[in-house]
């Protein structure tokens, strides 16, 4: 990881201390993966997505916070190597709260995104 980034959001964490933390749900394996990425839209948010280990996190103030995500599901094709489907981007307005911490993931049968509490 860049140890500049790492330090960056370490220090607006620590500057903002009643800020939660909104976990992007993705996951990779030898035959599937879903990736969910995107960029910061609101000032009160640091203002791109961060990394724990290999978890991506949206660190952000309580309120609300503008994102816009894009969602990607990649699996293996019968006359292609792979076969990959993306919905998005899709502006979403995420109400968060002091003391919280959220998961957002998308579900593929509705089509949208669900934000929960961990």
């Amino acid at each position: 990881m860049d140890e500049k980034r790492k330090q960056g959001y370490e220090k607006w964490l620590s500057d903002h201390p009643d800020a939660v933390k909104i976990y992007l749900s993705t996951s990779f394996s030898p035959i599937t993966s879903k990736s969910l990425v995107g960029r910061i839209i609101s000032p009160n948010a640091y203002p791109s997505i961060a990394y724990e280990g290999t978890k991506s996190v949206i660190y952000a103030l309580p309120g609300t916070v503008d994102v816009e995500l894009t969602y990607s599901y990649t699996r293996p094709g019968i006359l292609h190597k792979n076969v990959t489907t993306t919905w998005g981007p899709t502006k979403l307005s995420l109400e968060v709260e002091k003391g919280k911490t959220y998961s957002l993931a998308f579900d593929k049968e509705e089509e949208t995104f669900k934000l929960s509490v961990q």
